[in-house]
Formats: structure tokens, sequence, C-alpha cells
């Protein structure tokens, strides 16, 4: 049986598979495990489910380095090329002796290329029989992998794990707060744009991260990170509810099943907080997840897919506020204790407070 583990980035794919690893009848077989730089993603190791064996496999793409001919790339990352053939040994080494075998992050270089793990991916495929066969695959590259499956008349399962998107708003005019842009002022040496920015990506939860704004400043900024989409909100004057829409639409086109709108101005958000909303949606995933402080749902909220038709109705400043008075029934509902981690700063009089308490570095 071929079991093809799919979903969004970050939608616990590789989790998964090193779960099931654990549990299963003479497993071999290797995922693309996440390696971290100072709390950010630089890259991923390739890791000997049975050894327990790590070596170096893709980094992080910087821009204007170029690119090693022992190594492959993509816009993000670039691969190093000796990994596919320590791979294809490995399957060929170890394939009569294991009858559960695993390979991690099928994608574009194999399906349409045939580069990259094809090799490994077809001898597995070729020596299915009275095996168990676990593959992961993205969404958007699920299709291409099951034409080829069903080429080959194999039988397959789809295990579908959930992606959730993060749409940070940073569109709104500051008017409460005076003629500066709030969205532009420092807060611990950054501003609170990329203060929220860095909690999203080190949540690490997240399938794709949009930012929606209206200012040329902002998207400035995030052109320093990578693995980020900016959508430009022409339509800024209009409300909340232009920025809520121009999120939703672009999370589907990656094949999200969730969307997180997190507010530019709760700089006090810890990615434990945003983990925590996370993973109460993973196991509830048809019910909006919301933190609840003195009764009340406040931001950041995450809304399933379902809710997208009645998102995209939204008019004005109302956000997605109506959505959750018509559903009461249908939230998860997480208690947050620490008022300071959903606080707005929407006035100078709320910054110049905690600076006085001493709560903000410059």
């Amino acid at each position: 049986m071929i079991n093809i583990i799919t979903g969004g980035r970050s939608s616990g794919k590789t989790e998964t598979m090193n779960e099931l690893c654990k549990t299963a009848e003479k497993p071999f077989g290797f995922i693309a495990d996440k390696r971290f730089s100072e709390g950010y993603h630089a890259g991923y190791d390739i890791l000997d489910l049975n050894t327990g064996k790590r070596s170096p496999f893709i980094k992080v793409k910087k821009a204007a380095v170029e690119v090693p001919a022992e190594y492959d790339e993509n816009p993000r990352f670039i691969f190093d090329k000796n990994i596919y053939k320590y791979v294809y040994d490995g399957f060929k080494k170890e394939l009569s002796q294991c009858s559960t075998l695993f390979l991690d992050e099928i994608g574009k270089l194999e399906l349409e290329y045939k580069k990259g793990f094809y090799n490994s991916l077809m001898l597995m495929l070729e020596n299915s029989e009275d095996r168990e066969i676990y593959l992961s695959v993205s969404e958007k590259n699920l299709k291409s992998l099951l034409n080829i499956i069903e080429i080959k008349n194999k039988e397959y399962r789809i295990i579908r794990k959930v992606s959730l998107a993060a749409v940070i708003m940073a569109s709104g005019s500051s008017s409460r707060f005076g003629k500066e842009n709030k969205l532009l002022k420092k807060i611990d040496g950054k501003t609170f744009f990329t203060k929220t920015l860095e909690t999203v990506l080190r949540s690490d939860v997240f399938s794709s991260v949009f930012v929606v704004t209206s200012y040329d400043e902002i998207i400035k900024e995030a052109e320093n990170y990578w693995n980020i989409t900016c959508i430009y909100n022409e339509n800024a004057d209009k409300g909340i509810s232009e920025s809520v829409k121009k999120g939703v639409k672009a999370a589907d086109r990656e094949g999200a099943d969730g969307y997180m709108f997190i507010p530019c101005d709760q700089v006090f958000l810890s990615e434990k907080t945003l983990r925590n909303l996370a993973d109460a949606f993973v196991k509830k995933s048809d019910n909006i997840a919301a933190y609840v402080f003195e009764g009340e749902c406040v931001s950041p909220v995450i809304f399933p897919k379902r809710f997208r038709e009645r998102i995209l109705k939204l008019t004005g400043d109302t956000g997605g506020r109506e959505i959750i008075f018509e559903n009461r029934a249908s939230i998860t509902e997480i208690e947050i204790n620490d008022g300071k981690e959903i606080t707005d700063i929407d006035t100078q009089e709320d910054y110049n407070k905690w600076v006085s308490l001493k709560k903000i570095n410059f």
C-alpha cells in the first residue's frame, strides 16, 4: 500500500512520518528534518530514521550568492545533490530487509524533472508489493504524484494534514496614534511590524505567511525575510474587511485549510500563544479557534476554510467579529490570562504607558 501524507508547508507531514516510523514493522527511510539557527528556520538535514544519522542537505538560499555546482536550487533553497545518491544507495542496500519504507518531501524536482529523489521514488514504487510505503508531498504537488502512482496501477490512500495560513494585518491608518505610522514605531529595537512578523516566523506552525499592507515601507521591511508573500491593499480606506478578504484569497491559492488573522499592533504576542491557538485548530479544524479574555473573544483568531464565502462578504471595519457572533456554538475557546499578550497599542498614550512601565526598549 502506498500511503501519501499531504498538506501545506509546516502542516506536520514530517512529524507524522517520524511518528509512524516508531511503530512500523522493519522500517527504513529518510526524512528532511528542519535545522534552525537563532530561532529561525535555516534549512534541512536528511535524517536516517534507523540510525539517527544527520547529513546536511538543504540551505536557505541567500540573495546574490553563487550556487556551487554540486547543488541544485529553487527560489527558496539550495540542495546538496550528493544526498540523492546517498538516499538511493541506502534504499537499494536495505530494501530486501525492510517491510516499511519512508521518503519525505517528494516535489516538483522529482515529479516534473525526474531529478532529486526520483530514482529512489521509482525503486520504492517498483517494490511496493507486500510493503507499506509512506511518501510525503505538498498539496500542490499531490496530483502529479497520484498520476505516477495510478499509471503504475498501485493502490494508495491519502493522509491529509491541516494547513494553516498566517494573515498579518498591516494596512491600518493608525489614525488614533497621531501623525506617525504606529506600525513603524520601534519596540525592542524593531518596528511593530517586524516584531510581529518575527514572532509569526519563529512559531513555525504556518504553511504560508501573508502580509497585507498599504505601506511601501512595510513591503520594503518584508524583503529581508524569505518565504513571505506581501499583498498590496489599495483599498485600505474601505476598512479592515479589505485586508481580511485579500488575505483569504491569497491563502486559498496555497490550499490553506484555515486562516489565522494577526494584528500588527499586538506586539507582545509570543510564539507559544500562536502555537497553542494553532494546536487547538488542528484538533478541531471545522471550528473557529479563538482566545477568550475576560469573557470576550480576542485576536488572534483562526477561521476554517468553510467560512470562506461568508468572510468574502464582509464590508467596512467589522472584520470577522460578526461571524464569531453568528457562530458561537462553533468556536473552540482558549482562555488567556495574560492581558499583556492581547494588548493593542492604539494610541500614543498606550505606547507611552508601556514605556513608563519599562515594558518597551527603544
